[in-house]
């Protein structure tokens, strides 16, 4: 039987019940079990920034083995797949009404840890120039070739274009349909494949994790489609994936990354443990633990609050010894907890029951 939720908990879930009954809007039923993952897949990415570096390249199974911060991304992509394009429903207001819910439920926490991280960075010493900033905002500053004022951005704009894919797919009536997904899902692969071998004949860097990430998405979607829908098609083809995706990934990972000692191996356990642990834990090993549901909720704010309590972590112990920085390491990730369930309920929760009204009001104003 599933634990009963923690007090803070049933407060989130009873505003959240309680806005999407007075909006009339139908929402994804929510999945303890996914949370749970995505909560494992944030805490390994604070773990892996604040404690691995300690160890840097010393450990051999850190710089040759496995890549925990990694586990965690790859995670987050399969969940989006997993989990947004089922999101998409004419009768909720179709492609307008996706777009109004995911400005607000990521914009609003990702421009404050923007500004968080650029004032902590001031006050450090560090500052960006105005363009930089100005061209972060968009979150797509990738395409605009300006970098990102923080190092996890990179992961958002993969986000980003895979909505722009999903709402493409949406109008073409495609979304959602096996055999686009199979081919969806290889194609991507194919492309990650192409564009390793470029990057390593040309010695230029291309983004390969890119297309890796599409088709990782396009498998969440089959393994969705299959697990709570019972598609026998989707199953068929998720299984079909897996053995191809097992088989090239090492090729892939040699070719992106087999440059630098260890990274071919690295890259591909990495991959590997990823797939493997996201579909256990989506079928023998679903988790229900209240505490790893809760840090699921809390995931996109921990993934964005973390690199501001990290530099300040960095500057803060960089002249300690090693055994005094992982201490304070342990600290910094124990510390992401309570600040980011901050951000969660006065930033991120408000903007999320602010933008149910706001479809509501959409949908409302489109039947009259």
């Amino acid at each position: 039987m599933p634990e009963k939720p923690a007090a803070c908990d049933k407060v989130i879930i009873l505003q959240l019940d309680k806005e999407a009954e007075s909006t009339k809007i139908r929402e994804p039923i929510r999945l303890e079990y996914i949370d749970a993952i995505r909560g494992i897949a944030a805490l390994s990415v604070v773990i892996a920034h604040f404690i691995v570096p300690i160890y840097g390249a010393e450990n051999f199974v850190f710089s040759h083995v496995l890549d925990i911060g990694k586990i965690g991304v790859v995670l987050f992509f399969i969940i989006s797949g997993f989990i947004i394009p089922f999101s998409f429903r004419r009768e909720n207001g179709g492609v307008k009404a996706f777009f109004i819910s995911r400005f607000f439920r990521l914009y609003p926490g990702y421009w404050f840890s923007l500004l968080l991280f650029i004032v902590v960075s001031y006050f450090l010493g560090k500052q960006f120039p105005w363009y930089q900033i100005l061209a972060n905002t968009t979150m797509v500053q990738t395409a605009m070739g300006v970098k990102d004022i923080v190092g996890v951005y990179w992961t958002l704009f993969i986000e980003i274009v895979f909505y722009a894919l999903c709402v493409a797919a949406f109008v073409m009536r495609l979304l959602n349909k096996a055999r686009f997904n199979y081919a969806s899902s290889l194609a991507m692969l194919l492309v990650a494949f192409t564009l390793g071998i470029a990057k390593r004949k040309l010695g230029i860097a291309l983004p390969v994790a890119l297309p890796l990430a599409m088709s990782l998405m396009a498998f969440g979607g089959l393994w969705r489609a299959y697990l709570l829908e019972g598609d026998l098609l989707a199953k068929k083809f998720a299984r079909k994936y897996i053995c191809i995706f097992v088989l090239a990934i090492p090729f892939i990972s040699f070719l992106s990354y087999g440059m630098e000692p260890g990274h071919t191996l690295r890259y591909t356990i990495t991959y590997y443990l990823s797939m493997l642990f996201f579909i256990l834990l989506t079928t023998r090993l679903k988790i229900r633990n209240k505490y790893m549901v809760f840090m699921g909720v809390i995931s996109y704010s921990m993934y964005l609050i973390h690199p501001s309590l990290l530099i300040f972590y960095e500057a803060f112990t960089q002249s300690m010894s090693e055994s005094a920085r992982y201490l304070f390491g342990v600290v910094g990730v124990f510390l992401t907890l309570p600040i980011s369930y901050l951000v969660y309920k006065f930033i991120e929760l408000p903007s999320i029951i602010l933008g149910r009204q706001v479809k509501s009001v959409m949908l409302k104003s489109s039947k009259s």
